[in-house]
This record gives structure tokens, sequence and C-alpha cells, in this order.
């Protein structure tokens, strides 16, 4: 934490690094809260409310920004920002619908975080903004497990299968797909944060202890695909070199001793009829065939968006108009395009698009595999442009937008990947 402490003992910078901390730590722990604990009423409750004003208080930190530093007000005019701008701005129009009350807010609190984004970018840092989300999304972990052990009642999700039985996630204080989502982010972080020197192994360990248990207890196979996605891109410079060559070549090499050798022994389809069965959740293979349901999730999204192509019809529209599947599209684009229409989907599939360049090329390897992580993710879920914004979508404006923002990194020397030369894949971490 040496970026922190050094930002905290600069004068002139102590207090709104603070409060840039705090501010993200507090979003990325209130965005995706679900409390279950909590009775379930209609209209506004004590989260809800807690929500309006972290969201409030967001907004007045970000006006700050925007006045305090020109390259905030650089950045808000690059490609990134303006297709992030169109997607929320589509969905203000999609409001009008008044299928969701919370509609309109949800977009400006969004665009107001991507404000923030920039604003907490310049004061802490991508590093340090890092650690701000681990800080968040570590409260969301601890407070899941002691739900899940020492209050079953409230901190297991039971999720029915069309068989009639239920499935057991963690999720007492979220949705276990967002907790999923959160305690993903976490591991990625948390090794990013370590390969930059900001936190030690002790931690570190407990830190991936507790995110790896969280994710498993949640039970994603789209976080867990997507997490792998980025940890490889994130040791994608180790790969490169002649110890990774020669890890991946042998591991490539057992794999197809092991494919033969089922192959030769003639028990092939019983090893992966078991393999496919448990991968599934509720142990029948069909559900992977359909994407857990989502097909017909996204049929019907299509008829919806159908009905209103050119404005949608707004942010958190999903949970009325898809109430007999699901409260989600389950997909970024279809997302976009049903709280703002066909142009709306576009501009999302344009900024997915971006994301996979800078998954490509981006010279950041922490970009690079929160980027992949999140692309992925965004094919099967809803995983950015929440209702509140939550981590991932923190992190995404991020990806989207720190590429082109032109800040230079703290001069550090754990920045440069210590391979003895500058590599195409990338070198810098942060």
């Amino acid at each position: 934490m040496n970026s922190f402490r050094e930002l905290v003992n600069t004068p002139g910078r102590s207090l709104p690094a603070v409060v840039m901390f705090v501010m993200t730590a507090l979003l990325a722990l209130f965005g995706p809260m679900d409390l279950l604990i909590l009775p379930y009423t209609q209209g506004l409750d004590a989260l809800v409310a807690t929500k309006l004003a972290i969201s409030g208080l967001m907004t007045l930190v970000a006006a700050w920004g925007f006045w305090h530093y020109a390259v905030v007000r650089r950045s808000l005019t690059t490609m990134p920002a303006i297709g992030i701008a169109i997607v929320l701005g589509l969905t203000l129009l999609g409001a009008t619908s008044r299928i969701s009350v919370t509609a309109l807010p949800s977009s400006l609190i969004n665009y107001s975080a991507m404000v923030f984004v920039l604003g907490a970018l310049a004061v802490l840092g991508l590093r340090v903004f890092s650690l701000a989300i681990v800080a968040g999304v570590s409260i969301t972990a601890i407070g899941g497990l002691l739900l899940f052990y020492l209050v079953p009642e409230f901190g297991i999700f039971a999720e029915p299968t069309d068989h009639g039985q239920f499935i057991y996630r963690l999720g007492g204080m979220a949705h276990p797909n967002s907790t999923a989502r959160s305690a993903t982010m976490g591991v990625l972080l948390t090794i990013f944060l370590y390969r930059t020197g900001e936190l030690r192994l002790w931690l570190v360990i407990v830190l991936l202890a507790m995110f790896g248990w969280t994710g498993y207890l949640a039970l994603s196979r789209t976080a867990i695909v997507a997490g792998i996605a980025g940890m490889a891109f994130l040791f994608v410079d180790k790969m490169v070199t002649r110890r990774g060559i020669i890890v991946l070549s042998t591991i490539s090499v057992i794999g197809v001793i092991a494919m033969l050798t089922l192959f030769f022994s003639g028990t092939e389809d019983s090893v992966i009829g078991k393999a496919l069965d448990s991968l599934s959740k509720s142990g029948d293979r069909e559900e992977l065939t359909t994407g857990t349901g989502r097909t017909d999730i996204w049929a019907a999204a299509a008829e919806h968006i159908s009905v209103r192509p050119y404005t949608g019809w707004g942010l958190n529209s999903g949970p009325v108009l898809l109430s007999a599947f699901s409260s989600a599209t389950h997909n970024a684009v279809m997302h976009a395009s049903l709280s703002g229409g066909l142009l709306a989907g576009a501009a999302m599939i344009a900024l997915l698009l971006w994301n996979l360049w800078n998954v490509l090329n981006s010279s950041h390897l922490g970009i690079r595999a929160i980027s992949a992580f999140l692309l992925l993710s965004c094919l099967t879920e809803d995983t950015v442009l929440e209702t509140f914004p939550g981590p991932c979508t923190l992190m995404w404006f991020i990806c989207c937008l720190f590429p082109v923002m032109g800040l230079a990194p703290l001069p550090r020397r754990t920045d440069r990947v210590p391979t003895g030369r500058t590599t195409r894949v990338g070198a810098r971490l942060a």
C-alpha cells in the first residue's frame, strides 16, 4: 500500500485521495448489494436510500474532479467516453416508457460514475483505485461468508431448477452472480496489486483464499471461465518467456497423452458425460446447451426490443419485462438494446470491440486482464451499467477510458516486468 501512503502524505492531495478512495470502496460495496436479510419492499427502502445518498455524494465528488482536472474534461471528449455517453443518453429516452421508476436516475448515476472514475484516476492512479475496489469487494465477501455460515436463512440463495430441485448458492450480500463477479474481480486485482508491489504476500494469500471460497460457493460458471481468461492475460508476460513456454508445452503434451489414453480405452463417452454433468448446476447436461435458460431469455428480450427498437425501455426494465424468465437479459448488448434501443446496442458492440482491442494490444497487463474478464462476462451476464454502478461497471469504465487518458505511471521499479527486455505482448503492469 505504498502508493496510497504516498498520496496521503502529499500536501494538497491527502484529502482528495482519502475521499476518492473511500467513495470508490463504498461504490464497490453498495453497488451490487441486495441484502436478503432485509424485508422485501416496493419503492424506497433503507438500502435504496443509502445507495442514493452515496450516489449523490459521488456526483458531488465527480463535479469537483471535473472542475479541477483538465484531464477529466479532455477524457470526456474521447471516443470511448462519447460511446458510453451515447448508450446512457439513449437509455434516458428509454426511461420515457415509465416501465421502471429507477430508469432515469440510474442513467444519470452511471454517467456521474464515469466522470467520477476519471477524477479518481487523476487523483489516485490505477493501482490505488484498484486497491479501493479490493477493499469494497472484501467487505462483500466477508459479509456473504458470515451470512452463509452463521445466518443461512438469509445467506443462502435457493435457486430452483426445471426438475423441482434447488441449488444452494452464496447470496446473502447480493445475487450469487454479482457476488461471484465481485469475488473474481477481487482475485484478479489482488494478484495485479501483488505483482506491482502494493500488497504483501501474507495479505495476498488471505485475500485469495477468501475470494476463491466466496466465488466457489456462489457457483457461477461465467465468473470462473472469465476469471481464468483474465488470469491468463495477467500472466501473459510470463508465458512468453522460455520457462513459460516450457511449462505450457509440458501441460499440452500431458493433455494430449491423457486424451489419447481416454479414447484408446473406450471410456470417453462415460467420462465426457460425467464431466458435462458436473459442469451443470443441476446435474442435467441439457442446461449447458441452453446456457441455463439464457436462449429463452434472449428470445424474450428480442421480442421486447422489437416493440421499441429506437428508444428501448430504460435501465432496470428487465425485472419487469422479463419477470417470467429472469430479472436480466444476461448479455451486455441485449441489456443496452433493451434499455436504449438498437443504436445503444450498436454503441455497446463498439465499446466491447474496443475492450477486445485492449485485450490484444494494451501494454498494461492489468487493463488486459480486467478487459478480458469483463468482455467474456458481458457475453452471458448484464455485467456493466448496473442500476447502481458496482465494481464491474467501475472497472469497465477504467478499461474503456484509462488507455486514452494519457496518465503516466508512478515511477516505481515494479511497474515493469523484470524480464530483461520489453516484449510485444506488453511490459507494464500499471
